[in-house]
């Protein structure tokens, strides 16, 4: 059995979704979570009293910082992980139809944001001493996008690969340092993160529905916490043994 008691936690996209689910599941785990999001506290964490909402543009380059500083100030200098939810999609416009805004905005959050908290996260790991063993892990949560170029648009396809290839290279680099770095690529998951139909790139979404279509369908989607057990299991003491692992939650998506 896993078990959080105690640990420090930041977990961003806590306002819904998956990272309600983590934040959560966490807090009935006797953790102490730090949610960050662009949006205000989910009403499904106002009971729990280890619980702290720090509303917050990650887009911004101060915003990471700002986040390790106000977890310090709430819980204690100590930060046992970290988990990247916090995300926002495409509408799966291929490169000829691509905008400089949406591939910045994209990149950002995806992306840029995630790294920007990892760096500044593992400067506090690595002055901390080991307790389990470990001195911290990280989570980042990616997705079937992040393996395929036939599910997504350009901008989220990048990000999401790139995710991928950060997390492989924090868990080699900080290996010895007993600091894990792991990421899941959750297939469709049943959020209110919806796609605005009339933004969509009508040329570039049939193209790639052979493929999108197979994890997208309703029945084949999972649901927030089902995304969010696995992730526990991979911060938790209990796979110690597992770095740099990209784990899929798509109910067979992968495997096309």
């Amino acid at each position: 059995m896993t078990t959080m008691q105690g640990k420090v936690a930041i977990v961003t996209g806590t306002s819904n979704g998956v990272g309600s689910s983590v934040a959560a599941m966490l807090l009935s785990q006797g953790a102490f979570v730090f949610g960050v999001d662009i949006a205000a506290a989910s009403s499904s964490l106002s009971g729990y009293l280890n619980y702290r909402h720090h509303q917050s543009d990650l887009s911004q380059p101060a915003s990471p910082i700002d986040a390790v500083k106000a977890c310090a100030a709430a819980f204690g200098a100590r930060i046992d992980v970290l988990i990247n939810v916090a995300g926002i999609i495409d509408h799966y416009g291929s490169v000829d139809t691509l905008t400089d805004d949406i591939w910045d905005k994209v990149i950002a959050v995806d992306l840029t944001a995630p790294v920007r908290l990892m760096r500044a996260v593992v400067s506090v790991m690595l002055k901390q001493e080991k307790i389990d063993g470990e001195r911290g892990a990280i989570l980042n949560v990616s997705s079937r996008a992040g393996m395929s170029g036939a599910t997504a648009g350009v901008a989220y396809t990048s990000a999401k690969h790139g995710l991928i290839g950060a997390t492989k290279q924090v868990a080699f680099r900080f290996r010895n340092e007993k600091i894990r770095c792991n990421a899941v690529a959750p297939g469709g998951v049943l959020t209110n993160m919806a796609l605005d139909k009339e933004k969509l790139d009508m040329q570039a979404t049939p193209a790639i529905d052979a493929v999108r279509l197979a994890g997208q369908s309703y029945d084949a989607m999972n649901t927030p916490d089902e995304v969010a057990s696995v992730i526990i299991y991979l911060v938790s003491s209990a796979s110690r043994g597992v770095n740099g692992a990209i784990l899929p939650i798509d109910n067979g998506w992968s495997t096309i």
